[in-house]
């Protein structure tokens, strides 16, 4: 071929890339400005699809530029290599691959970053509406049998999809199961989740390998309770499309739990399906490391400690290869800690005791189950047996005051040293490990809290004293249970009474009943005492004082049912922001944790009265003080008088398939409402059996038929907002 047929191809090629390089920019930073959609879309695009695109655009600016040296040669009577072409491309693809590799880290940090200066927000497309959180499963998935785990309630589970978008919404439908149906609210937000996630890739044999480091930031928990429904709680930790979930009401337990691509399992659980053996009656320190309470300098009695206003423990959580693999893959497990963290953190707020979990570090360690969780945990607190010794050099660069490792050991539900009389003082240090269970077979990691109880013994914390066979850090360091009634997170089972999300406390009230006697049982009070010392056991070396107070606090109403909060962001050293709120003059609750450098939150689905905020910065260290206070007031709205009864009922059709279809495989049947005042209910019957059920006005059903013969009546219903009801029906036969 000559140049000149060469040139025109050339130049449109070149010139092409070049406007999808000026233009992909400026089209990302438009879509980002009307959705924050697109830059987790782009934040989330796999690396093998990245290193693609910068590869494809280096060949073509590569080709570009031959296409422009021929341009203006073209009157030249040299001949050109009519393998030019060639090379060009050639040395652009490899021009695209160093590329790649050392923008790889600088573009994720710059996405992060767009993220993260997004203004969170507390309410989705409606904020009094409840979402449905859950819908049907991928057709893939639909027919699928889910497994039922021993912590499995009667073979209650299924599987679903879960709406990542439901979670920016102040109030949720938690569609759980045909019969189970619970209006979940909000009561605050966390988004400041600091744990890396380390996945090593070769993305070109033998030539190249590189480390992706996945900031966990991007993640979030959404934690609630059910209305109407006392002493329950609900917290859903996210990222991605992927959800761990845990809902508990007053005398049952749920978890909604990933499985894989969008699939997740919904199950409802048997508080009392844990292993025989809760755990070892304690887990000794070794005799030879001796009595370390005669130390000197390190040594910190309860009345020298010097109290700061909230302590932050730094953990690393690490995990096995099977404990990922059990729960998906690396954002399984990962989805699993931060429901758990966040659940720690929850029960310290309900029980009053004034300190925070930071999660610094989560990643997979090369560690081999032996079956028994006490090994574990010595391979885990050794630094020189050979397994995991890394975990050290770990704790040392995040500075990780205490270490947790999930297993798939099952023997157990967890396993950790205890913070003696003996020992408090940061010469604990080299003891504060835990072992967990993923939660694969049992129900340990997640509503059952043994996340926060193993913790617990690290940080001075005994069993009630029925259970414990030896002291806690002081007197009153133990447990608090009424078999029949409770029992707090450190207590064991007496009755089949159930676990309560508290730590023992006597000025605090479960059903009318206080949680704790003085003097006998008061861990918050203990771990008041030994939260300082636990919180210095690493200090990091970059970070030796607290966080400035952010300044400027001001509060507005931004709509009738919402106000906007913003401050100044005045430190440099802030691992995140936390905010308070009071209702006309009451107690001061957190809202939202919130992530580095955010400096804006709207809180939404407010009623009428005065909402007054504070905030404060905390890192490692510790809190910085409040924030200036500024209030805000949800005005009453006026009275609007009643529209006229609506007696229409709404019209409902099966769009798909049609009336005497013939069918077969997997289904999937199309059911669509339509009313002016709303749909509130939408329900699918297969033979008169109810299979689907949404407050939507569209539902997708899969229907799987491969076992299935003859023909079959499909029954759509749908209810609007005055109650007024319609059905239609179809029948179908299968192939």
């Amino acid at each position: 071929m000559s140049t000149n047929r060469l040139l025109k191809p050339s130049l449109g090629v070149g010139l092409g890339t070049l406007f999808l390089l000026a233009s992909g920019p400026a089209l990302a930073q438009a879509g980002a400005g009307q959705t924050s959609d697109l830059l987790f879309r782009l934040y989330n695009l796999p690396d093998w699809l990245l290193v693609a695109l910068v590869v494809v655009l280096c060949m073509g600016l590569s080709w570009l530029g031959l296409a422009l040296y021929r341009w203006f040669q073209r009157g030249a009577a040299a001949q050109h290599n009519p393998r030019a072409g060639y090379y060009a491309i050639a040395g652009g693809a490899i021009a695209g691959i160093v590329v790649a590799l050392i923008a790889a880290g600088p573009w994720q940090n710059y996405m992060y970053d767009q993220i993260t200066r997004l203004p969170p927000t507390a309410a989705g497309p409606s904020a009094k509406a409840p979402q449905d959180l859950l819908e049907e499963p991928d057709a893939v998935d639909a027919g699928k049998i889910p497994d039922k785990p021993l912590k499995v309630r009667n073979g209650r589970a299924r599987h679903a999809k879960v709406r990542m978008s439901a979670l920016d919404a102040e109030t949720l439908n938690l569609n759980l199961f045909d019969d189970t149906h619970l209006t979940a609210v909000r009561d605050r937000v966390v988004e400041n989740f600091q744990g890396s996630s380390v996945l090593a890739a070769n993305l070109f044999p033998l030539a190249f390998k590189r480390t992706v480091v996945e900031n966990l930031r991007g993640g979030l928990a959404w934690v609630g309770h059910i209305d109407g429904e006392k002493n329950s709680e609900v917290v859903l930790a996210a990222k991605g499309n992927v959800l761990m979930g845990t809902v508990r009401t007053q005398d049952r337990f749920f978890e909604i739990v990933y499985v894989n691509g969008n699939t997740h399992a919904v199950r409802e659980l048997d508080p009392n399906k844990i292993p025989a053996q809760f755990e070892p009656q304690e887990a000794l320190i070794p005799a030879e490391e001796g009595d370390k309470s005669a130390s000197t300098d390190s040594v910190t009695t309860s009345g020298d400690i010097t109290t700061s206003t909230g302590q932050v423990i730094d953990i690393a959580v690490v995990y096995s290869p099977q404990a990922r693999n059990n729960a998906g893959g690396a954002t399984g497990i990962e989805t699993k800690i931060m429901n758990a963290v966040t659940r720690a953190n929850q029960a310290y707020l309900n029980s009053q005791i004034d300190m925070q979990l930071n999660l610094v570090y989560m990643g997979e360690v090369a560690y081999t189950e032996t079956g028994n969780m006490s090994d574990a945990l010595s391979r885990l607190r050794s630094t020189t047996d050979g397994y995991i010794d890394d975990v050290h050099s770990l704790r040392d660069q995040y500075a990780a005051d205490q270490v947790v490792l999930i297993s798939a050991d099952s023997n157990y539900c967890g396993i950790a040293y205890t913070m003696n009389s003996s020992w408090i003082s940061t010469a604990f240090a080299p003891y504060a490990f835990a072992v967990l269970h993923d939660d694969s077979v049992y129900n340990c990691l997640g509503s059952y809290d043994s996340f926060a109880h193993e913790l617990g013994h690290n940080q001075g914390n005994a069993h009630d004293p029925d259970s414990s066979s030896s002291p806690g850090a002081y007197p009153d360091s133990y447990g608090y249970r009424i078999c029949g009634l409770f029992r707090d997170i450190m207590s064991y089972n007496c009755s089949g009474e159930p676990r309560i999300p508290y730590f023992s406390n006597p000025d605090v009230l479960y059903n009318g009943q206080p949680i704790g006697v003085p003097g006998f049982n008061d861990t918050a009070r203990s771990m008041t005492e030994t939260s300082p010392i636990a919180a210095s056991f690493r200090t990091p070396a970059n970070m030796p004082t607290v966080p400035a107070t952010p300044s400027n606090l001001a509060a507005s109403t931004a709509t009738a049912d919402s106000i906007q909060v913003t401050w100044n962001d005045a430190a440099t050293d802030e691992t995140g922001y936390k905010l308070q709120r009071s209702m006309n003059g009451g107690t001061w609750t957190e809202i939202a944790a919130l992530g580095q450098n955010v400096t804006s939150f709207t809180n939404t689905g407010l009623s009428e009265g005065q909402y007054a905020y504070r905030a404060y910065a905390y890192n490692s260290v510790g809190n910085s003080g409040y924030s200036n206070m500024d209030s805000a007031t949800i005005q009453a709205q006026e009275p609007i008088a009643p529209p006229p009864a609506d007696t229409t009922a709404p019209v409902v059709t099966i769009a798909d398939p049609k009336n005497g279809d013939q069918v077969s495989k997997n289904v999937a049947i199309s059911v669509i409402a339509t009313d002016e005042g709303g749909i509130s209910m939408l329900r699918l019957y297969i033979d008169n059996e109810l299979v689907s059920a949404t407050n939507s006005s569209s539902t997708t059903y899969r229907w799987n038929t491969n076992k299935m013969s003859g023909s079959h009546t499909l029954r759509a219903e749908a209810v609007d907002t005055s109650n007024n009801a319609s059905s239609t029906s179809i029948t179908v036969s299968i192939k």
